[in-house]
């Protein structure tokens, strides 16, 4: 028998049988790890935060319509509102002209912003 069979030979007999710790270390592994810890405090109990009227009326307005999502649908709602709003659309024009009439004047004084309003005031 060769060296190389003697060794597998051993390594076959180790892995059918595993090592296992014998039960005097495992105790000592234990007590260490029990002195170790640190006492126990007790719990923390936070004190309840008052909220203003604001924040309760907004809570509750939160809840009814359904949290964060919904709060973020309506501020899409708005933003888009107010980007129609102020810069419509080609064809959003269409429907005003065939109500107002084909006179441009009346249609330009109904989506006017004010007499003589134009961006480029604010340009600097």
């Amino acid at each position: 028998m060769s060296t190389d069979d003697d060794l597998t030979a051993l390594f076959d007999e180790v892995r059918r049988t595993p090592p296992e710790p014998s039960t005097d270390f495992m105790q000592r592994v234990l007590n260490d790890g029990q002195t170790m810890q640190p006492a126990p405090l007790g719990v923390m109990r936070m004190p309840p935060r008052k909220r203003g009227q604001i924040a309760t009326f907004f809570a509750g307005l939160s809840d009814a319509l359904g949290g964060w999502p919904a709060f973020a649908g309506l501020a899409t709602a708005a933003v888009t509102g107010l980007w129609i709003g102020i810069s419509p659309p080609q064809t959003l024009l269409t429907p005003f002209g065939m109500i107002l009439g084909d006179d441009s004047a009346a249609l330009s004084g109904a989506l006017e912003y004010g007499d003589g309003f134009d961006f480029t005031l604010f340009e600097g």
